[in-house]
């Protein structure tokens, strides 16, 4: 099921795909099997892809669908340059007319002439095209998230553990992959996993564009995340680090373990341990949002769970755990 949005995107319904073919005078049954990446997945063939950007030319200026495809190839490459991706999220705003807010205020935004707007969007119905013809009526894709898109998640959720859904407060466009392995790598954090329908992928990049020879495949598509309502369920928890297994636990459940401390196992108490020290780490460095949740009813959560813990010798580094437990809660008993 796909998770629902918070505000209205202008998203085309449907596609009539040989009208498609025909007007960017391109194959979109011609791909390749990218077999040495997990899951494995079908791309557009290169010599389709470069008919493509050639069928751009023919009909928008040569010089916007140059800036476009660059910008699209620095993505793979320096996404994490403020010019780069504000630039991006400022094309993808304004082709698409869709809400969310660019990262750093837009301050980085380079000038885009207008006419780039036309040529972004032909590739996003080029990529609705695509993925309906490869009957991707359901994606499964992660997300690594940024420290500012999740602070507020974990906060809510200790403050309401029982929250079944969540909003995620994201740009207006973010990168997703098919692989949970890749978003692993790009978080030390909390990784979203959605099941969407293809509407809200705004461009397939790995399945139209060849990506870079240094990062080789990588499954990823950019998603109108602006103001996602997602299950609790699909935000994971990843320590980064291979202590008592590496794969992601899940954040809700965690945070509600803290509650019934006597039922857990010993891999659970240490999950919540790891929880902590991860949110001390990351809310001395990184979050701009404080991950403090100074609430009487998450305050008894946990130490709750941290007295049983440490009274049964389940706590690795009591004193350590205990520092992080009263800075993220307040002093047992606070009121």
């Amino acid at each position: 099921m796909s998770p629902p949005y918070k505000t209205g995107i202008q998203l085309i319904d449907s596609l009539d795909f040989d009208s498609v073919e025909d007007e960017f005078d391109i194959d979109l049954c011609d791909t390749a099997r990218v077999s040495h990446f997990s899951p494995t997945y079908y791309k557009l063939s290169s010599s389709e892809s470069d008919e493509l950007f050639e069928s751009l030319r023919s009909k928008h200026r040569s010089k916007s669908v140059t800036f476009v495809k660059m910008l699209l190839e620095n993505m793979k490459l320096s996404s994490n340059e403020p010019s780069i991706s504000q630039t991006y999220e400022h094309l993808v705003r304004n082709s698409l007319e869709c809400p969310g807010y660019i990262r750093g205020g837009g301050d980085e935004v380079q000038d885009i002439d207008d006419t780039c707007y036309p040529v972004f969007k032909d590739l996003y119905r080029v990529t609705q095209a695509f993925l309906k013809n490869n009957q991707h009526d359901e994606l499964q894709l992660s997300r690594g998230m940024y420290p500012e898109e999740f602070c507020e998640v974990i906060s809510g959720l200790m403050e309401e553990p029982t929250n079944e859904a969540i909003e995620l407060h994201s740009p207006v466009v973010t990168s997703y992959s098919l692989s949970e392995e890749k978003a692993k790598k790009c978080t030390e954090g909390v990784i979203a996993t959605l099941s969407i329908s293809p509407r809200p992928v705004a461009f397939a990049h790995d399945f139209l564009l060849s990506p870079p020879k240094h990062t080789g495949p990588e499954g990823e598509v950019h998603v109108l995340s602006y103001d996602l309502i997602v299950p609790s369920e699909a935000l994971r928890i990843h320590f980064g680090r291979d202590d008592y297994g590496d794969a992601p636990r899940s954040l809700p459940r965690t945070i509600q373990n803290m509650s019934t401390p006597s039922t857990l196992t010993s891999v659970q108490h240490h999950d919540i341990e790891n929880l902590f020290r991860l949110l001390f780490k990351i809310d001395n460095s990184e979050c701009q949002n404080s991950l403090r949740v100074l609430d009487p009813d998450a305050n008894s959560r946990a130490w709750t769970w941290y007295d049983y813990a440490e009274s049964k010798n389940l706590v690795e580094e009591q004193e350590l755990t205990k520092k992080y437990t009263e800075y993220l809660f307040g002093p047992k008993d606070a009121e």
